[in-house]
């Protein structure tokens, strides 16, 4: 998350530059750059956040039905609804918060 937060900064700067001025020509920046909590990034930052557990989810539902077949008895059938109920309770949340922020 801390990386999506840093990434997510520098595009917001490039798209929409805060604390920097034009002084004679040349750009200025301010003391305060307000990179860290420009309108920009506190729009984009839930919707990747929630993008990001919202295809985690979906990556653990996949795999945990594969591990759920019938096929497959190897004694680890706990685990695998475990996982499944986990993963389906974290992409409906992060799906209700990607269609919220979006």
């Amino acid at each position: 998350m801390a990386s999506a937060y840093f990434i997510l900064a520098a595009n917001s700067w490039m798209q929409h530059p805060v604390g920097v001025a034009l002084v004679h020509g040349k750009p200025q920046t301010d003391v305060d750059l307000g990179c860290p909590d420009q309108s920009t990034l506190m729009a984009a930052l839930p919707h990747t956040i929630a993008g990001c557990f919202a295809v985690a989810a979906t990556f653990l539902v996949g795999i945990a039905v594969c591990g759920r077949s019938p096929a497959r008895d190897d004694g680890y059938r706990p685990m695998w609804r475990a996982s499944l109920k986990l993963g389906a309770w974290v992409g409906v949340i992060a799906f209700a918060a990607l269609s919220y922020s979006g």
